[in-house]
């Protein structure tokens, strides 16, 4: 698909900070994606419409879902990952990012 700006980054490890303690997780998958107007933040959609993995799935097969959510009207940088955990620091309220 033309007119969309991707970018998918392979790493062994991450770092998770904790003062100074460095956590190594599995190998890691961070897609960054410049998501366009009218396309839909989730992985699947019930109406067919164009979602964000439409955009990156030529660019890994492995299984990576979207850190938060823009609404579909919205453009902007959105962050994909394979890591829970990472995922979670950065979403999850309770850890005030």
């Amino acid at each position: 698909m033309g007119g969309f700006n991707a970018a998918l980054f392979r790493t062994d490890f991450h770092f998770i900070t904790s003062a100074s303690n460095v956590t190594i997780a599995n190998p890691a998958i961070f897609c960054v994606l410049n998501k366009p107007k009218n396309v839909i933040t989730t992985l699947k959609d019930e109406n067919n419409r164009k979602t964000v993995l439409d955009f990156v799935s030529e660019l890994t097969k492995e299984r990576i879902y979207p850190i938060g959510r823009l609404d579909r009207n919205t453009t902007g940088l959105l962050l994909l990952t394979n890591d829970g955990r990472f995922a979670q620091k950065l979403s999850h309220p309770s850890f005030e990012v």
